[in-house]
């Protein structure tokens, strides 16, 4: 590697080669990484969900319930 002027030898997080440090990229993730290395993030890392309003317009009460009492006699059996 050339000698130059206000740069130093760094390694590369991801495939850990020597680089110049002026050929480093910081990647999203904090990774510093050579230039075949970079990864840009994913657009879909930044997709927010949006609200799922899931209630009907309107509702009525339930009903208070109803039992209805047959008397039953052993011939119906």
């Amino acid at each position: 590697m050339p000698f130059v002027s206000g740069q130093w030898n760094a390694l590369c997080d991801r495939c850990g080669f020597k680089k110049k440090s002026g050929s480093m990229k910081v990647e999203w993730n904090g990774l510093r990484v050579c230039e075949q290395c970079y990864e840009p993030r994913q657009p879909q890392d930044m997709v927010r969900a949006r609200v799922d309003k899931q209630t009907v317009p309107w509702t009525r009460s339930e009903g208070a319930d109803e039992f209805i009492t047959t008397p039953v006699s052993r011939d119906d059996l």
